[in-house]
């Protein structure tokens, strides 16, 4: 793909509003661009280099033709329809002479553009890497506070476990040390129920009673029978409600105890006894058969059956009597508490049994003395609860069972208790232990990415030094090339590392000059070209090259070296543009296109004019001076010969802008010659005393025109008012024939020697009218 044309540059530093002309010939294969200094070639040099790099144009508009199709600024970095350039310019000389160690004593350079890219992408990746290294030094101070913290804190707890359960030497918490905690804790921090392992005080207490007793013998369970007393009170209430019929003796009757006495002693007196056995008198033959009608059988069967109460009441009373039960010391403490509760229970039941027993007995005991009688039962209405005595001995004797049961699995149970508050220690500082454990995290995240950053980095290093170490060429190539290049061999590369070591006359090169940065640079672009030539990335036959003044701090020797450089490594490229200020230069390069067929090459200049907004570059086609002479001081000489003694009209006023700055250049030229001696430095002062210090004898009045022409408008960014304008302009003509003429008074051989160099021949002086030959019309210039 070739440029066609550059369609436009609109508001890009000088170039304000060009569009590509229509007279104006579309670039060929080979293109040369002549501008001074402040024309804009070196901005065009850049845009060039936004094709090459695909960087969109952001300031103003840049538009070019490509193989006859547009293509916008804008979309450089997406369009695929863009050439492949590559651009030579004072970027590229800045970017591709580089010095990378520059507090040694010997420093290194690394050359070409993109190892230069590499060098300084290693340079700055150093600068990250020791930042980097920092922070990996504070992120393991920080990870080792929460090391030591963490595992203070495990230490800690750790020993409070050993402390409160490790008495026992049998038991594993003998030994318990931070990783059985930190273990514990581990596995307790993923437990979503691990809370539900805090213990109350009292559980808490409870437990570490139980794992500090010793084992308990066994307690007997407590066995206690007793009658019924639902029965009891069901046969009591039908004895005391029951009547006794018989042949009653009335004294017996209301004299209970005696009655009792006389049954007893009835019980002595056999059937046909005649004797008293109480006081031995003879008995009366009908007594024994009165009392035996008192005492008959059914008042018998009566007592008897009050007796079988009392009985069973006698034997309940006795078993209780003879209960005995476990003491509370017997049991574990854990029981102690449960186990009294259940005693009581017990004998609160057993003494109100024993109560209601004692009711009834006494009513019974009550009935048997009055046998005729009924006795009321209101006292027995109310009766305990039936299962009273028996729950409350259930409950006692499932104590038992569980003391039992302990001291059955007393070792499991102790070992439990220690779990338990083992559990609950670590349940309490998981809050602190989580926090602590997240921050040991977070710093070890931290830790390894810094880690992993400085590794990423380093590999990156390496690599790079890689790639800049197989792209370097060998230092004879070097040597050989700025040798032939320079006209001289006071330079000498070294192979260093990934980079060079440069010597001047055997030391080492510390400062590096301008001209010898764009000589080492050109030549390494130019190899680049070379080395590159047929691959995919650049085909040197088929793809575009641009180079913009590699000749600005050169001697002669080493300009025409450039020259000899440039003509050999570029003659095969597909399309290139040459871009200079230099007319030496210029001239060698125009020279060597002049052998081309005419449609392969093309010659352009910047054309710079004043506008209301400052000075405005255009390329144009070469002024034909340019192409007719062969040096820029017999170009710059016509110019102000022709515009000194042109009389046609200016068009506009801007036509006239270029003049000051071409008359200043044709005096400096002329000066350096003349006072070779003075400073080469063209700023005011300096002109100042080169103009006074020649044609001593011309009117200083026209000297100081000449200064204040050249002074106000030649090195001006922004034109002035405009009546000081049209003023200073408006006497352009005038002052330039100064001009002439003050090179006359000073050299006046010089000067007729010029005019015919330029075709022209004397001129009289403005009063005359005598005939003037001019060299051919020029068509615009630089600045």
């Amino acid at each position: 793909m070739k440029i066609t044309r550059i369609s436009k540059i609109k508001n890009h530093r000088i170039f304000r509003d060009f569009s590509w002309p229509t007279g104006l010939e579309d670039f060929s294969r080979f293109n040369l661009i002549y501008g001074w200094n402040g024309s804009g070639k070196t901005t065009l040099s850049s845009l060039f280099r936004s094709i090459e790099k695909k960087t969109p144009i952001s300031e103003g508009e840049f538009d070019i033709v490509v193989d006859g199709n547009p293509c916008l600024g804008t979309s450089f970095a997406t369009n695929t329809a863009l050439p492949i350039v590559r651009v030579f310019n004072r970027d590229y000389v800045e970017n591709s002479v580089f010095k990378i160690s520059g507090d040694l004593v010997e420093p290194i350079f690394v050359l070409g553009e993109d190892s230069v890219e590499k060098q300084k992408e290693i340079e700055a990746l150093r600068v990250q890497l020791e930042t980097v290294r920092g922070q990996i030094a504070n992120a393991q101070q920080v990870k080792n506070t929460a090391d030591r913290s963490i595992d203070t804190f495990r230490q800690d707890k750790a020993s409070s476990i050993k402390d409160l359960l490790g008495n026992d030497p049998n038991t594993r918490f003998r030994n318990y040390n931070k990783n059985h905690f930190k273990t514990k804790a581990d596995a307790m921090a993923g437990d979503t129920q691990a809370a539900t392992k805090v213990l109350s005080d009292a559980d808490k207490q409870t437990l570490i009673q139980k794992q500090q007793e010793q084992p308990k013998a066994n307690v007997a369970a407590v066995a206690l029978a007793l009658s019924a007393l639902s029965e009891l009170k069901t046969s009591a209430e039908v004895l005391l409600g029951t009547s006794v019929i018989a042949q009653t003796i009335q004294h017996l009757i209301t004299h209970p105890e005696i009655s009792a006495w006389v049954e007893e002693g009835l019980k002595h007196h056999p059937k046909g006894s005649t004797d008293c056995e109480f006081c031995g008198q003879k008995l009366p033959s009908t007594r024994l058969e009165e009392l035996e009608g008192h005492f008959n059988d059914q008042l018998k069967t009566h007592t008897s059956a009050l007796d079988a109460i009392l009985a069973k009441i006698a034997t309940d009373e006795g078993a209780i009597d003879a209960l005995r039960l476990p003491v509370v010391a017997e049991f574990y403490a854990d029981l102690a508490t449960e186990y009294q509760a259940s005693e009581k229970a017990l004998q609160d039941a057993i003494a109100e049994h024993k109560g209601y027993l004692s009711r009834i007995a006494s009513l019974v005991t009550e009935k048997r003395s009055k046998p005729f009688e009924r006795v009321a039962t209101t006292e027995l209405a109310s009766i305990p609860a039936a299962s009273s005595v028996g729950a409350a001995l259930t409950a006692l004797n499932g104590t038992i069972t569980k003391h039992a049961t302990q001291t059955a699995d007393f070792n499991a149970l102790i070992e439990a208790a220690r779990n338990a508050l083992e559990e609950h220690i670590v349940a309490e500082s998981l809050p602190d232990y989580t926090i602590r454990s997240e921050a040991v995290t977070d710093a070890a995240t931290a830790l390894d990415g810094f880690n992993t950053t400085f590794t990423t980095i380093n590999n990156r290093i390496g690599v790079l030094d890689a790639e800049i170490s197989e792209h370097a060429r060998p230092a004879d190539q070097l040597n050989q090339e700025l040798r032939s290049y320079l006209g001289r061999s006071e330079l000498l590369f070294a192979v260093e590392g990934r980079g060079y070591k440069i010597t001047r006359h055997g030391s080492p090169a510390l400062h590096l000059s301008e001209g010898e940065k764009t000589a080492i640079a050109f030549l390494h672009f130019l190899k680049k070209l070379e080395s590159d030539a047929g691959t995919d990335a650049f085909d040197l036959k088929r793809d575009i090259v641009v180079i913009d003044d590699p000749v600005s701090s050169l001697d002669a020797n080493a300009l025409f070296c450039a020259y000899a450089f440039l003509k050999e490594r570029t003659k095969e490229a597909g399309q290139l543009f040459v871009l200079t200020h230099n007319f030496t230069f210029f001239s060698l390069v125009r020279k060597w296109f002049s052998f081309m067929k005419k449609p392969e090459r093309r010659f352009y200049m910047l054309e710079t004019k004043g506008t209301a907004n400052g000075r405005a570059t255009a390329i144009a086609q070469l002024d034909k001076s340019l192409e007719l002479f062969h040096s820029e001081y017999h170009f710059l000489f016509s110019r102000v010969h022709a515009e000194a003694h042109s009389t046609s009209t200016p068009a506009q006023l801007t036509d006239l802008y270029p003049l000051p700055n071409i008359a200043r250049r044709l005096l400096e030229t002329f000066l350096l010659f003349r006072r070779p001696g003075m400073s080469l430095d063209p700023n005011k002062v300096e002109l100042d005393k080169k103009i006074n210090s020649v044609a001593k004898d011309y009117d200083p009045v026209k000297k100081a025109r000449i200064l204040r022409f050249v002074q106000t408008f030649s090195h001006e960014n922004k034109i002035a008012e405009e009546e000081h304008d049209l003023f200073l302009l408006g006497e352009a003509r005038d002052v330039l024939r100064d001009v002439l003429d003050l090179l006359k008074e000073e050299d006046p051989e010089h000067h007729n020697g010029m005019l015919e160099a330029i075709g022209a021949t004397p001129v009289a002086t403005p009063a005359t009218t005598a005939a003037v030959t001019t060299p051919p019309a020029a068509v615009g210039t630089a600045s």
